[in-house]
């Protein structure tokens, strides 16, 4: 945590737990590998706006206050605010831990949560480009372009995915729209370059996923690298289902269902480093409530510290559900 001194914000890295039950939540957990190993790292070093994400996050409160805090009215907050500490000229760190998350195992979840996420970037460009040439004076030429490709470009690439798909159609000599002004206005190689730069982004890809899933964590996943092409696709249904809640409701947060899955009958059995603990996750778990679930850890520890006079039993209070809302969530219910 020493590097809280120099950054006012450091961020751990966020990986999906090694439960995956079906292969969507194995290609989940690739997808949050290879962002969370090599690609935000990558983010960071080249001195790019590392977009923050709401686990694992450690900051200096006095210069959070200081650039607004958290915008309530922002389905990607975190990543907000990770604009706007750029924007002061400060840097964000990425230390070297790791937080498992379920993994998302349902398409329709899936969506929802992926279209909240895109929702969000999509409105904290908007607000963040309604002065360019303030945003183009706070962060440079370098961060200014690479906002444009980290935030506008992650929702265009999926809005504009049909069409990328659609030239598939000109590599294997079947009819396209845009065939003839291809090979007049570029000339007779552009089909080639394009069948060329599909080939190496799809071989990219893949070696960004193997390498980040080559620990002994995760390596049992590599086999499903090479399928993250039929995963992708979802993300278009997401893109446009986010433009729409842009238009039509803003502020709505489509809320992840967690504790959905189920236990796959062969999950490996990791070991836990020594010196690690396992802690069950909190929340919404197979139906039960955030109190439920306390509850049975209350009277575990109970149970555990009976008769062991050296250990103390720390009661706390209830948390009520209406604590836990979002400030549009309280005044919506008044």
């Amino acid at each position: 945590m020493s590097r809280l001194r120099t950054s006012p914000a450091c961020r751990g890295r966020w990986i999906t737990t090694t439960r995956a039950p079906n292969w969507l939540a194995r290609c989940f957990t690739i997808e949050y590998a290879s962002w969370f190993r090599i690609l935000l790292p990558g983010v960071a070093r080249l001195g790019l706006i590392v977009p923050l994400g709401g686990t694992t996050l450690f900051f200096r409160r006095h210069l959070m206050e200081q650039v607004g805090a958290w915008d309530a009215w922002n389905v990607t907050e975190d990543a907000d605010l990770g604009v706007r500490l750029a924007r002061r000229g400060y840097r964000t760190e990425i230390i070297e831990t790791t937080t498992d998350e379920e993994a998302n195992c349902r398409a329709l979840p899936w969506v929802k949560q992926r279209s909240r996420w895109l929702k969000g970037y999509a409105m904290t460009w908007a607000v963040h480009m309604r002065d360019p040439a303030a945003l183009y004076r706070d962060l440079g030429a370098w961060r200014f372009w690479g906002f444009q490709v980290q935030f506008l470009g992650a929702l265009s690439q999926y809005l504009l995915a049909p069409i990328l798909w659609s030239f598939w159609l000109l590599t294997f000599g079947l009819p396209h729209p845009l065939r003839a002004p291809l090979e007049t206005g570029v000339g007779s190689w552009a089909i080639v370059g394009l069948f060329g730069l599909f080939v190496a982004s799809e071989a990219l890809s893949i070696f960004v996923g193997m390498r980040a899933v080559s620990g002994a964590k995760h390596r049992h996943l590599m086999p499903w690298v090479p399928t993250l092409h039929f995963y992708f696709p979802l993300g278009c249904l997401a893109g446009w289902k986010a433009i729409y809640e842009v238009v039509a409701k803003p502020f709505y947060w489509d809320k992840t269902a967690h504790g959905l899955f189920v236990e796959a009958a062969d999950a490996p059995v990791i070991p836990l480093a020594p010196g690690m603990v396992s802690i069950p996750v909190l929340g919404q778990i197979g139906g039960r409530s955030l109190a439920e679930v306390a509850a049975d850890l209350q009277s575990s520890a109970g149970q555990a510290t009976a008769g062991q006079p050296n250990l103390v039993q720390i009661d706390a209070p209830a948390v009520e559900p209406d604590a836990m809302r979002y400030p549009q969530d309280r005044a919506a219910s008044g």
